[in-house]
């Protein structure tokens, strides 16, 4: 019985590694999200997918704490340097949004 536990002990151990993933590994998936962030339309973004993509944002950023003490300083930068390029982007979408919704609620006031 004690071999079937220290067996099945190596076998979930030799799993969980072999599904750990790296911090470069980490930083490909980032690149990857931000990349098909940054290939939106400005102006043609519906409030589904933006929350969509902010879900994937914070399931990366809480990720991004478990691969911190792993990552060297030139990892570190890379990843700020594409946080900062999604929050660009969406902060670009943001203002576009505000922007024509203001721009119509003027154009509306005037024209009555």
């Amino acid at each position: 019985m004690k071999r079937m536990y220290v067996f099945l002990f190596a076998a979930l151990l030799g799993m969980a590694t072999a599904f750990a993933q790296t911090p470069e590994q980490f930083l490909d998936r980032y690149e990857a999200f931000v990349e098909k962030v940054e290939d939106l339309d400005s102006g043609d973004v519906d409030q589904e997918l933006l929350a969509e993509y902010k879900k994937e944002y914070n399931k990366l950023t809480k990720e991004f704490n478990q691969y911190k003490s792993k990552m060297s300083n030139d990892e570190m930068q890379q990843y700020y340097r594409f946080k900062a390029r999604y929050q660009k982007k969406i902060a670009t979408i943001s203002a576009k949004r505000t922007g024509s919704k203001v721009k119509g609620w003027v154009k509306g006031m005037f024209e009555k």
